[in-house]
């Protein structure tokens, strides 16, 4: 039987018992976990197996408007929703329920839920939703890009990417209130052992909106089966990259990881 898994905010937990109910009386099973708003412990990577584990046919956020407002929480559950549509694809759903405070507005989510149903916890017909949503088709959105998230307490934050078809010349990666600190080219899927870099640069100047972005880059060919992996320090509000692209104007892409209000 495919479960739905909860993710709730601490401010929504009291909210969980009345969700069961929908859900029970709807046949579906659930499980979940109260989430733990501390990066320094890279929550995230704490809940990554749970939350994609093949049993589950949707992730729900139960938060209200004022949890996913903070900063600290969207960049947390950020990272994570980057994790499960790695892993569990681009088309697997994911639901925010609002359970209280002012109404959300979807255009102001951090990127990874820009495709997120945004459903209140007081729809009438929300039971009916989420077993569509669990047995639905699920169409995988089209990226030129792939993202995934590693690490842990001891190695830290890194952030892996690669093209989806197209091979790229290169990668420049920069990113918005942090900094990096180490870059790697290797096999896709795992950080590297070790590492040859080609015609490394750093201090990297990249204009995003009113901002300076301090990016770095490498030559090395990246395809279906090598990926970029870069240590970031910090919590970015926003990654930028692309293929790198000598003597011109690269077209990069923009990841918003707090949100874009």
């Amino acid at each position: 039987m495919k479960k739905i898994w909860i993710t709730s905010m601490d401010s929504a937990k009291e909210k969980i018992s009345q969700l069961a109910a929908v859900v029970q009386k709807f046949g579906l099973a659930m499980e979940g976990h109260i989430w733990e708003d501390d990066n320094k412990k890279m929550p995230w990577i704490q809940a990554k197996d749970a939350v994609t584990h093949p049993d589950n046919g949707l992730w729900a956020i139960v938060a209200s408007g004022e949890d996913l407002a903070s900063t600290s929480i969207a960049y947390g559950l950020s990272m994570l929703a980057v994790i499960v549509q790695a892993e569990r694809g681009s088309g697997f759903p994911i639901i925010i329920l609002q359970a209280a405070g002012k109404p959300i507005d979807p255009a102001a989510l951090p990127t990874p839920f820009q495709a997120a149903d945004l459903l209140s916890l007081e729809d009438s017909g929300l039971g009916a939703k989420l077993v569509a949503r669990v047995h639905g088709t699920h169409k995988a959105m089209d990226s030129e890009y792939f993202l995934n998230i590693h690490g842990n307490d001891q190695v830290g934050q890194w952030f892996e990417l690669r093209p989806q078809h197209e091979s790229w010349p290169g990668v420049i990666f920069g990113v918005a209130g942090a900094d990096i600190s180490f870059q790697a080219v290797g096999p896709q899927g795992k950080l590297p052992e070790k590492s040859v870099l080609e015609f490394p640069v750093q201090g990297i100047q990249i204009s995003l909106g009113e901002k300076e972005v301090e990016a770095w880059s490498v030559r090395n060919v990246l395809d279906a089966q090598t990926s970029y992996y870069v240590k970031v320090e910090g919590r970015p509000a926003a990654i930028i990259f692309g293929p790198y692209a000598e003597g011109q104007e690269a077209d990069l892409f923009v990841v918003n990881l707090i949100g874009s209000a």
